[in-house]
């Protein structure tokens, strides 16, 4: 029998403590931003941002060097990762740029959706689960046993975290039901955010990454798909999706686990504005380097092709076009 804590059930919104968060200081953040990058390009790099460090917050693989800089900056390919650090769970750079790919990609998938159905359903979260694990649902145990991850499906199997005190996630049988009433609960919260209605995206932001988080539907890849449907309300009030950075990754596990014991979603919606700052700092730290003394930003790294690029890594540095 497994030990453990169960986790919580699937409660509305309103049972949870939350604080009120100020949007001023993130939307100042992200319109210096957008007034010093065009918008295409900063959509672009931002995206790229988000799939890396997902993927590194939830151990699929671990750079080193300039990697995350130069990937967000030129595009996913493979002369861009200078290093792969030693014990990194992918080694192959190829592999690691599928990932990547993978990932932009399942970004993309709540948006056509939406555009579809204007409504957060059983399919959409499949469809982003399944996008999201093309390049790994097929892998090998510790035992060179060939394991397929299903997409598509729940979870059929028990699921624990691996703290002192395990959590244990809701069961296969409960599932169904577990993500019939999320979804219940998260449609009016959703449409309030398209009409703009919505007063506190991050406190719903926290609410459906901390119930998700609970249920843990799928097999693998339950972290990336839950960051991922909890951006949308924010992405419909006008802010920037959900990032966390890998380095921040012990406090954002803490924050969960007390959202668990507490019924508390506060600190972890404010973490979760917190890291939008800091997403917008570092995105504007990566961007100043395509600035020209006259002040003018161009497409630096994204306006080379990528034949040109990997020749110009392979022969020494690297001079772009401008």
């Amino acid at each position: 029998m497994e030990r453990g804590l169960p986790a919580p059930a699937v409660e509305p919104l309103s049972g949870y403590r939350t604080v009120n968060i100020a949007l001023d200081a993130v939307k100042a953040h992200w319109d210096t931003l957008r007034d010093n990058v065009p918008e295409v390009l900063l959509n672009k790099r931002l995206s790229r941002l988000i799939s890396i460090e997902s993927n590194q917050l939830e151990h699929v693989f671990e750079l080193g060097g300039d990697s995350v800089s130069r990937l967000v900056r030129a595009g996913f390919f493979v002369a861009a990762i200078e290093k792969v650090q030693e014990g990194s769970p992918i080694r192959r750079k190829e592999e690691i740029v599928k990932v990547l790919k993978d990932y932009h990609l399942a970004l993309g998938v709540w948006e056509r959706n939406w555009a579809e159905s204007r409504s957060l359903d059983e399919r959409m979260i499949k469809e982003v689960h399944h996008r999201l694990l093309r390049a790994t649902r097929i892998r090998q145990d510790e035992d060179y046993n060939v394991l397929m991850i299903p997409t598509r499906a729940w979870r059929q199997s028990v699921a624990l975290n691996n703290q002192r005190i395990a959590t244990i996630y809701h069961r296969p049988t409960e599932i169904p039901a577990s993500m019939s009433r999320f979804l219940s609960l998260v449609d009016p919260l959703v449409s309030a955010a398209s009409s703009g209605e919505l007063d506190d995206p991050y406190s719903v932001a926290a609410w459906i990454h901390h119930s998700l988080a609970c249920i843990h539907p799928f097999q693998d890849g339950n972290g990336r798909v839950t960051r991922i449907v909890a951006s949308i309300p924010l992405v419909l009030c006008g802010l920037p999706p959900i990032n966390i950075f890998y380095e921040d990754g012990i406090k954002y596990g803490q924050l969960l686990r007390q959202a668990d014991s507490q019924r508390d979603i506060g600190p972890l919606a404010t973490f979760l504005h917190d890291q939008a700052l800091k997403t917008a700092s570092r995105l504007l730290a990566i961007c100043d380097a395509d600035v020209d003394p006259d002040g003018d930003v161009d497409g630096g790294l994204d306006t080379v092709s990528v034949a040109e690029y990997e020749k110009a890594l392979a022969t020494g540095p690297v001079s772009l076009p401008r």
